[in-house]
């Protein structure tokens, strides 16, 4: 039987192109929080391949989060924490309860999520937990202070807990993206997404299938001696 991974923020487009990519390998627990077309869509696409189950949940209820995952906490051995959001906006205008909320989305909720699913993993001796993190978790920048805040916050999660998990056979890492053809860039101008193309050496942004193929080799067996790492990805945007 093949491994049972979980993928959330499936319907994104970073979160969509991973179980495309991984749904060879591995059973897929999908989550979604108000995409259920989407989620659908995508389970009736990829059960063709593979096992596709999916499970909806708010991830700024880290109890109900944790407790949709509880039928299948004991077998998975892969968790992808993708789910966020980003909302640009100068900090002084940003509402107190914007960095709790999506510290709650980005950190809290994955990180119990993780906590729940660890041991089993640790008795198996085999898991992996991929952070998708972002260029301002290692750079910061101006107007996502928050979004910033969190992806960095997501990196010192992944460091920390990879020196703790590393002799248990848990792999711990995160991938960091630079600029993505994503839905997130429709919050820009074109001039604004052409500034932001200009100042990457490639002149290009990733695409989604393209960070998901990182986040398949930092799951996968040939980074085994890859732990606590964070994988930039960015067109030399930053290096």
């Amino acid at each position: 039987m093949k491994p049972l991974a979980f993928i959330s923020g499936a319907t994104g487009a970073i979160g969509e192109a991973t179980a495309k990519k991984l749904a060879s390998s591995y059973r897929l627990l999908l989550h979604y929080h108000q995409n259920d077309k989407g989620a659908l869509k995508l389970q009736e696409e990829l059960q063709k391949k593979t096992e596709v189950f999916i499970v909806q949940a708010d991830f700024t209820n880290t109890a109900a989060a944790v407790a949709a995952l509880e039928p299948y906490a004991g077998e998975l051995e892969l968790l992808i924490h993708n789910a966020g959001i980003s909302r640009p906006e100068i900090f002084q205008l940003t509402e107190d309860e914007m960095l709790v909320e999506e510290m709650t989305i980005g950190l809290f909720t994955p990180a119990a999520i993780t906590k729940r699913v660890l041991q089993s993993m640790i008795s198996r001796k085999k898991g992996a937990v991929v952070f998708v993190s972002s260029i301002w978790g290692e750079t910061g920048a101006a107007m996502e202070v928050i979004y910033s805040t969190v992806k960095a916050a997501q990196l010192g999660f992944v460091k920390s807990l990879a020196k703790e998990t590393a002799l248990s056979g848990v792999k711990v890492n995160a991938v960091a993206p630079g600029a993505v053809h994503s839905p997130m860039l429709s919050l820009y101008s074109k001039e604004e997404t052409e500034e932001v193309k200009e100042q990457i050496p490639l002149n290009r942004f990733a695409s989604p299938e393209e960070i998901a193929a990182c986040i398949e080799f930092l799951a996968g067996e040939n980074s085994s001696y890859i732990h606590g790492h964070v994988l930039s990805v960015n067109g030399a945007w930053y290096t």
